[in-house]
């Protein structure tokens, strides 16, 4: 089966090498063509919602996802195995995805924009810079993959070195967008989990939390000294206020926090994207994901967990001083975290660690920049 289908790619790779590509056709995909997340679904339902002349279709493999969401969205969900599906793929003048190109075939790259759309700031090591990658695996990024990643959408200028040595892709090929999810707040089409956010994230204060992975371990929740959960638990609800937690949809380390009405799961089974929703949260919980950027579109508070940074830095890697970028307090015991939440909800705390942050004000400044509209005329002047 797949022999046949790669045949397939390959004979009409070959065919539309010849062909002019249409420019009013865009082909979009997320995480090996079966998730619909990250800045792929983000840019994909911008386009959905500002009516474009162009004709736009999302990569989904799976036979009942795929169809599942095209009962539900319409009918924009395609294969990359079905003829008819192919034949719309590769006629495409833009492809756009948000970790690697869906399509490897040499020929492919040709009169095409391939745009990187990629899925948060890289402050952990990636691709060329990850030092647990192979040389091999190092060389095929650096020698083929750029060839896929003809433009990278990066959110601020000073980003770009660090965006230019992981995947080996010229500064003159960014495109600076901002946070693409910046236009599309509280704008998803998906009207069930619109409404469950607005029933559930129902606290006078709502605080998310949301730790990265660590590979091959279970992260640590609440990893404070001195930790009383509940003390927590009771200091939450005198003030009305919920933290909401969102784990690695392989992690399970948080289930005993949830026994109570004011600490409950977000997990991505309930809610696939949830940069949507930044707005419906006060405070931002988190470690070492790039997320805390992202946050910055809306919010200012984002307090962090880096218990175990220098084995992470020594087991992941950084591409930058974490001290010099996090953008808010690190907290290691349960009577500072207090006194952090005391603060935000009397809205009387002072943001220094953002003024100091290495791109804070870069991005507090990108709060003014509409990267979905910029990024679909950037697209519209290549066709």
């Amino acid at each position: 089966m797949f022999t046949l289908v790669f045949v397939k790619r390959l004979l009409l790779s070959i065919l539309y090498l010849f062909k002019k590509k249409d420019g009013n056709v865009i082909i979009i995909s997320s995480y090996n063509n079966n998730s619909y997340n990250f800045n792929s679904r983000i840019f994909f339902e911008y386009l959905i919602q500002a009516k474009k002349n162009e004709r736009v279709f999302f990569i989904i493999a799976d036979e009942n996802k795929r169809k599942t969401l095209n009962e539900k969205y319409g009918q924009y969900f395609i294969s990359f195995s079905e003829w008819q599906d192919l034949k719309l793929i590769y006629s495409a003048k833009h492809w756009l995805f948000s970790t690697k190109s869906f399509c490897f075939i040499p020929f492919s790259v040709f009169g095409r924009n391939l745009v990187n759309l990629w899925h948060g700031v890289p402050l952990k090591s990636i691709a060329i810079n990850d030092k647990f990658q192979s040389k091999f695996k190092k060389a095929i990024y650096k020698y083929y993959y750029c060839h896929f990643n003809k433009y990278l959408a990066v959110q601020v200028p000073k980003l770009s070195e660090v965006y230019s040595s992981s995947f080996n892709v010229p500064s003159s090929r960014h495109i600076y967008t901002g946070c693409l999810v910046n236009e599309m707040f509280d704008k998803s089409i998906d009207r069930e989990t619109n409404q469950l956010v607005e029933e559930r994230v129902n606290g006078t204060f709502n605080i998310l939390y949301a730790p990265t992975y660590r590979d091959g371990g279970k992260t640590d929740y609440f990893p404070l000294s001195d930790f009383d959960f509940d003390k927590l638990v009771n200091f939450l609800k005198a003030h009305n206020a919920k933290i909401f937690i969102r784990p690695h949809h392989l992690d399970k380390g948080y289930e005993q926090f949830l026994e109570s009405d004011a600490i409950s799961l977000l997990d991505s089974a309930t809610v696939e994207e949830i940069s949507f929703y930044f707005k419906h949260f006060d405070a931002l919980i988190t470690d070492y994901s790039s997320i805390m950027f992202d946050y910055l579109m809306v919010g200012d508070e984002t307090v962090f967990f880096p218990y175990d940074k220098k084995e992470y830095q020594e087991s992941r890697g950084f591409n930058y001083n974490y001290d010099d970028v996090v953008t808010g307090p690190e907290i290691a015991s349960y009577e500072e975290f207090e006194a952090y939440l005391t603060s935000v909800f009397s809205k009387s705390r002072h943001s220094s660690e953002l003024e100091k942050s290495l791109f804070g004000t870069s991005f507090v400044e990108a709060r003014n920049i509409n990267g979905c509209s910029k990024l679909y005329e950037y697209l519209a002047s290549k066709k």
